[in-house]
This record gives C-alpha cells, structure tokens and sequence, in this order.
C-alpha cells in the first residue's frame, strides 16, 4: 500500500511506472532487504498522527524497496538499538510506512485511529443520491445496531 501511495516506482532496471500520487516521493528497488526486523517507532516532535501528538508503537519491516520523499515523519530505531532512520507519512488521516504495526500492544496508535474514524462519521458531508435525497451515510453497522 505504502508504495502503491507514492508518485511512481522504480523497478531493479531503472523502469518508472506512475503510482497514485497520494504521498510525495518514489519508491526504488534495492538490491536486497532494507531495514529487516523489529523496530520501535516514534513521531517526530513537530508531527502529528491522526490529530495526536507523541505516538510510538512497535512494529516490523522486511522490504526490498526504499522510498525517497524527502520526508520522514517518523524515527524508527531497530529493536537491537543498533541503527535509526527516518521513515513514514504522518496526518490527521493517513499513516503511510514502511513499518508494520503490531495493533496488540499498541493501543495509543489504534485509539487515535479509531478516533479519527469517528469524527470523521460524525463530520463527514452529506451526499446527494441520484434522485435528489440526500444520503444520510447508512452504513451496515447502522443497520445492526
């Protein structure tokens, strides 16, 4: 996903394809894993992450792609203590990286996101259907509940 989100891709030859252009930046294909293994992952200070602020969570990666964007929202650091990086893309409404996020244990990442999720089905504009009522936003969870 986090790749697919990007400008464009760069496969092992050099060949660019254009992605989806959410995020800035391109991903390229390295020559072997890039930054394998357990990493505990932290919010830069000037940054937020789905309206909060100071959010760490433990996580893992096993890529062979690197993406420069020339933005690192967040500072990963290898569980060992041996290494740190930039990496990530932080918003009040997208968490795009590299890391995987173990969701157990990391109940302050799925809090905030759940949060967001929340507020943005109170928030979110109504939408005219084609024969000119509006939508109230029904979703399934509204039929069960």
């Amino acid at each position: 996903g986090y790749l697919y989100l990007q400008k464009e891709l760069a496969d092992e030859h050099g060949n660019r394809y254009e992605m989806a252009g959410v995020l800035p930046g391109s991903g390229k294909k390295g020559s072997g894993l890039k930054h394998f293994g357990y990493v505990e992952v932290g919010l830069n200070p000037d940054r937020t992450l789905f309206g909060k602020e100071n959010i760490c969570f433990r996580a893992h990666e096993f890529h062979y792609y690197d993406c420069e964007s020339g933005r690192g929202d967040f500072t990963a650091v290898k569980a060992s203590g041996e290494g740190s990086w930039q990496t990530g893309f932080a918003s009040d409404t997208l968490y795009g990286g590299f890391p995987h996020i173990y969701y157990c244990g990391n109940e302050t990442f799925v809090d905030a996101f759940l949060d967001q999720c929340a507020k943005y089905h109170r928030n979110k504009p109504q939408k005219a259907m084609a024969n000119g009522e509006p939508d109230q936003g029904s979703t399934i969870c509204d039929k069960t509940e």
